[in-house]
């Protein structure tokens, strides 16, 4: 039995759409050269034809039904938080195989410049930065004057980018919607807002290499809000390093310049992924009660200096699969054909220091572990506090209204007889 044959026992043959696959047994002949790449379930098999000068790529898949049983390991273990000063249980996720396999094809194309867009597939570079909106609260008239200084700011922030955009992608016309109003809200389900993002392409340029490419994608939102800061990641494969660390480092002058909070944010805190880090324990305080949950958000704000990062959506496998996660209020259905999608309200202490996303069942506490600040342990522990001091005032009001509705009921029935 040929080798060819072997293979089509076990594996199933695909063609990509960009090569020509022949159906011919013979693996080679004395023109040609056989080369195969081997990933356990997925082999190429690879033709070169020196007569022809043509190269032959056969891609063969594992059949489903002989795949193991064991594709995902999950492994649970106890890991020291210094935060919460106790072992926390966490886990980590362990495949067979990529979940995501690495679309060759699409990096082909990416660095010949015909598309643009990253995708997940390619294990693109990339970096979250984030500006941080003022501070909100006190009197009007600094509000005001707080709001009409960022939002100057932030015009010639994005007049700046503007500046250094490809005219192949152009730069979006982004709404300044800070304008200032009667008790603005800063925390809760009213001072977030789903904010949209258009990517932008940025060519860098440098004296020793002038012929070479260097360009970067730089994904912005297209809406500037007074309490919720705005992203930018800037992401990129076909690029040196050190253009990209100039790029960011004159982003980072200019926003001083304009007396702006440019921010670098990491990963782990902005990614609906709690597992992301292996050593990273993310601490889930349960808070039931949606007033009470308002009164935690509100304090976040104007007690313990944190500001709204962002509205994210919870992905389909994560939903009801963590207490984290679970959804306890059913959203409206969405139209017939989509996919209904839950949100979670995210925070950012503006030392960078730590995050707080407020989902249905109560807070998750993520820290940083790139900024080393012993004032956070500090705010743990007051908004810990804070918290349980709110279920014992509850607990209380709870057991007054029994014991009044118990003494109502028993007078009536007094009445009664």
């Amino acid at each position: 039995m040929s080798e060819q044959n072997k293979l089509l026992q076990e594996f199933e043959k695909y063609d990509d759409g960009l090569v020509t696959i022949e159906d011919s047994n013979e693996a080679t002949d004395k023109n040609g050269s056989v080369f195969r790449l081997s990933m356990g379930h997925r082999i190429h098999e690879i033709v070169y034809n020196e007569e022809t000068q043509t190269i032959d790529v056969k891609r063969y898949l594992q059949k489903v039904t002989t795949r193991s049983d064991v594709d995902i390991m999950e492994y649970r273990y106890s890991l020291w938080s210094t935060v919460a000063d106790r072992f926390v249980t966490v886990s980590q996720e362990f495949r067979k195989y990529l979940q995501i396999e690495y679309q060759w094809n699409h990096l082909d194309q990416l660095i010949c410049g015909y598309i643009d867009d990253m995708s997940e597939g390619i294990r693109y570079k990339r970096i979250l930065y984030c500006l941080i909106p003022p501070r909100l609260g006190g009197s009007d008239v600094g509000d005001q004057g707080n709001l009409r200084d960022y939002t100057e700011g932030c015009r010639k922030f994005l007049e700046f980018l503007r500046g250094k955009a490809d005219a192949s992608t152009g730069f979006p016309n982004v709404k300044l919607s800070t304008e200032w109003q009667k008790d603005i809200t800063t925390s809760g389900s009213g001072a977030f807002k789903r904010v949209g993002q258009r990517s932008v392409k940025m060519l860098l340029h440098t004296s020793d290499a002038v012929t070479s490419q260097n360009w970067v994608i730089t994904k912005v939102d297209t809406e500037v809000l007074p309490t919720q800061c705005y992203h930018m990641e800037i992401q990129w494969l076909v690029c040196r390093s050190s253009l990209v660390d100039d790029l960011i480092t004159t982003m980072g002058r200019r926003a001083k310049q304009l007396g702006l909070e440019l921010q670098k944010v990491a990963e782990n805190g902005v990614s609906s992924n709690l597992d992301l880090h292996p050593l990273v324990s993310p601490l889930f305080l349960k808070i039931s009660d949606p007033f009470e949950q308002s009164l935690v958000e509100k304090a976040l704000v104007e007690r313990f200096d944190f500001t709204c990062e962002a509205l994210h959506p919870i992905p389909f496998t994560h939903l009801n699969h963590n207490e984290e996660y679970q959804i306890v209020v059913q959203e409206p259905r969405p139209p017939r054909g989509r996919r209904m999608i839950s949100y979670y309200r995210q925070y950012i202490h503006r030392s960078l220091a730590c995050f707080a996303r407020m989902t249905q069942t109560g807070l998750v506490w993520i820290s940083n572990q790139q900024v080393h600040d012993d004032e956070i342990q500090e705010v743990f522990d007051e908004l810990q506090q804070y918290m349980e001091s709110l279920q014992v005032a509850r607990s209380a009001l709870m057991g007054i209204w029994h014991e009044f509705f118990t003494t109502a009921f028993h007078q009536y029935r007094t009445k009664q007889q």
